[in-house]
């Protein structure tokens, strides 16, 4: 049982350690990859949640859109909270 731990944790330490030998353009473009995955996937998310909540819950079309960009405005905001934090 335990030696089945350890080779799961040495997969770990190894994959860790190829992930660190690829060159620095590399990790770069990788993180833009993900940055710009987590934007878009966040942003169509919140427009959706903002849209739903829009027509369930507002008459008037200032309201709804009001409503649709807010949800907009929060994925966007956790968009960036986590691209922020892949740079770091």
């Amino acid at each position: 049982m335990s030696s089945s731990a350890e080779q799961r944790q040495q997969n770990s330490t190894s994959s860790h350690q190829k992930r660190e030998r690829r060159p620095s353009e590399l990790q770069l473009d990788a993180k833009w990859e993900a940055a710009i995955d987590v934007t878009l996937r966040r942003v169509v998310y919140g427009c959706i949640g903002g849209t739903t909540m829009a027509f369930l819950m507002c008459r008037g079309t200032t309201a709804r859109a009001a409503v649709s960009a807010f949800g907009a405005g929060v994925g966007v905001g956790s968009a960036y909270e986590d691209a922020a934090k892949l740079f770091k």
